[in-house]
């Protein structure tokens, strides 16, 4: 609505068409449900519910989602098993939010999510990537890591969001250097 945002960044398992499938019906099963005006955690649970139905392939998706109040700068999110963004608040390097502990989407029945909460200020910014990001590997096969993940994001800290996510996909790129990448960088 006017005063909140929900947002969420997921990841699904497997390659292909049924991989692409998966994560349409995950991603609208969100859309819908998040429309509920449910805290993250509810919504998490709402959409496993729906994919583990049927799920006969054991397919699954590691999801973070948030819900932010555009007014207090409150924040409320919960985790599936996806990886922790990063917090860049200013003057302070980045830290890895601490996420509360959640099955991934799909797979398991009734998974418990819970919902946290952290009080964002005015230019803070989350980091938020898939997997594809810090395996990215180089000819030497080297993955771009965590700790360079971590070192681009305190170097690019004052840099606005937009620009940021170019930059970190424009190192990302060139760290590898034309490698051929296993895994979708989001």
């Amino acid at each position: 609505d006017e005063q909140h945002l929900f947002f969420s960044i997921g990841d699904v398992s497997g390659k292909g068409v049924p991989a692409a499938l998966f994560m349409a019906v995950t991603k609208t099963l969100i859309k819908g449900v998040a429309e509920q005006h449910l805290s993250p955690s509810q919504v998490l649970a709402k959409v496993n519910h729906e994919l583990y139905v049927d799920n006969e392939e054991m397919m699954f998706v590691t999801v973070f989602c948030g819900v932010l109040d555009l007014g207090t700068g409150e924040l409320q999110y919960t985790n599936a098993g996806h990886l922790p963004p990063l917090l860049l608040r200013a003057s302070q390097p980045p830290t890895w939010m601490e996420l509360p502990k959640g099955v991934v989407l799909g797979v398991s029945e009734p998974p418990i999510y819970t919902t946290r909460t952290l009080k964002l200020e005015p230019m803070d910014t989350l980091l938020l990537y898939t997997d594809g990001v810090n395996e990215a590997m180089n000819s030497n096969q080297q993955l771009f890591g965590e700790d360079r993940l971590r070192a681009f994001a305190e170097a690019q800290a004052a840099t606005a969001p937009k620009e940021l996510v170019e930059s970190l996909f424009a190192s990302v790129h060139q760290f590898a250097g034309g490698e051929t990448q296993s895994d979708d960088i989001t």
